[in-house]
């Protein structure tokens, strides 16, 4: 359930019990806009409707009531060791609160400006996913992902004392489904690993496998959509998007974009994916079978409907190492944005935009506008310079496999970047013209001088 769906309710419901005022939060938005399917209008940027006003409400009660769901932290004894440490802990509770009625009504007309925004979002996000997937090429492929919550190891006989302490090894579950081209059957699959950690080194050492499958199956396939939630320690953020600009790359996907539902509302088959192999689980370990690691865990899947994969720690942590060694720039605004496209030409080129829409180039729907930004340097051509050598022209194209092998000891203060060159058998030479010349251009008359120097 979302929390500002909820607290909306909430308001909305205290304000009908004394007014007259329509109990369906969706009803009263409608009422108070003049256009839901307008960003503007929805956004607030409307001057018809830009400040909401409900009506006063006459009634003889003093205070009012109502419910809302909120953060609190508070200090807890925790138990380490023999010790006892005094920790602060976020929780999460639904408190009564107390009012007056012009209190209530200044509350509600805030929340409906938060929530008109949110309830905007998530009608065009599962339209876009709709048409989308009635919509696909045949060479493209629309993805859906999630984190499943993490399963628990579990053997068919188990001793008292297993149940305490950290006897029970965890698994992280990554499922998700696809389709491809249209009238296409879902493909459903769910990947799984000992290493526990769900930042974007994770979710890429689990998507890889996935996208190597579908361009071994489908080669045809080089347009890549995928849809998830929006957790910024996951999904919604710059190291992910990194990854995005060169993995599928390197599996032959030309095109790739990412698409966000809005906050609260990203359930969908990936969640009953996660459910039935857990179910499928639970029922092999009543069935006798021991499940205590992840090979244990693939073995019973056998006979699922699911494609069930195992990854490895190494393939984690082989996609954290990528993203120690290079320094990203966030995106501005990322907690607003719910599409972002890959540039085809540069791979450090995003473009994004608060709504997902199909509209792109000259004919872009009021408020749809896409925004460029960079998160990583652009790679520059070098041209000579007396003693030093600096970045200029931005004409090359990094090359993103020798970043996982550049060494960490040259000696340069400043941030460097190989760049691709021709491997036809002039590396050197290519290499040689682009420091001199700041281009390849020059490979040639490069070569020849070579060569005169060697043989005179």
């Amino acid at each position: 359930m979302c929390k500002l769906c909820e607290n909306t309710d909430f308001l909305v419901s205290a304000l009908h019990n004394i007014s007259k005022i329509d109990s369906d939060k969706n009803k009263l938005v409608e009422s108070i806009v003049c256009d839901t399917n307008s960003l503007m209008c929805m956004h607030g940027k409307c001057v018809d409707c830009e400040n909401i006003k409900l009506e006063t409400v006459e009634s003889q009660l003093d205070e009012v009531e109502w419910c809302e769901w909120q953060n609190k932290v508070e200090t807890r004894k925790i138990k380490v060791g023999k010790r006892e440490e005094i920790k602060e802990v976020k929780i999460t509770v639904k408190e009564k609160v107390k009012g007056s009625i012009s209190q209530l009504i200044e509350q509600t007309e805030m929340q409906l400006d938060r929530y008109r925004k949110h309830m905007f979002t998530i009608k065009k996000q599962f339209h876009y996913y709709k048409k989308k997937k009635e919509s696909l090429g045949k060479n493209e492929c629309l993805m859906q992902v999630d984190f499943s919550e993490n399963y628990i190891c579990k053997l068919s006989s188990e001793i008292h004392s297993m149940h305490f302490g950290a006897s029970k090894k965890q698994l992280s579950l990554q499922t998700g489904v696809y389709f491809i081209g249209q009238n296409s059957k879902p493909f459903t699959f769910c990947t799984v690993s000992e290493n526990l950690h769900h930042g974007p080194g994770g979710v890429w050492g689990h998507l890889r496998p996935i996208l190597k499958k579908i361009r071994e199956l489908h080669p045809e396939v080089t347009s890549l959509h995928v849809f998830s939630d929006g957790p910024t320690t996951q999904y919604k953020q710059k190291q992910n998007f990194y990854l995005l600009s060169t993995e599928p790359k390197k599996l032959g996907f030309n095109n790739t974009s990412w698409n966000f539902f809005a906050s609260g509302h990203g359930k969908g088959i990936p969640d009953g994916v996660g459910g039935a192999v857990k179910r499928n689980a639970d029922r092999e370990v009543r069935f006798g079978s021991d499940i205590s690691s992840a090979i244990s865990f693939v073995d019973c899947m056998k006979k699922s409907q699911v494609d069930v994969i195992l990854i490895s720690n190494e393939a984690i942590l082989n996609q954290q190492k990528k993203l120690e060694e290079i320094q990203l720039t966030p995106i501005p605004g990322t907690m607003g944005l719910h599409q972002i496209f890959v540039s085809a030409d540069s791979p450090s080129d995003f473009y994004y935009r608060a709504i997902s829409c199909f509209c792109r180039g000259s004919n872009v729907c009021e408020g749809h506008q896409l925004k460029h930004a960079v998160i990583i340097p652009k790679l520059t051509t070098f041209e000579t310079v007396p003693d030093e050598v600096y970045f200029e022209n931005s004409l090359f194209e990094m090359d993103v496999d020798a970043m996982e092998i550049l060494p960490n000891d040259i000696p340069d203060d400043r941030i460097l970047y190989p760049c691709i060159v021709k491997a036809d058998g002039n590396c050197l030479p290519s290499s040689g013209s682009v420091f001199s010349h700041g281009h390849i251009n020059a490979t040639a008359e490069l070569r020849v001088r070579i060569l005169s120097e060697l043989v005179l």
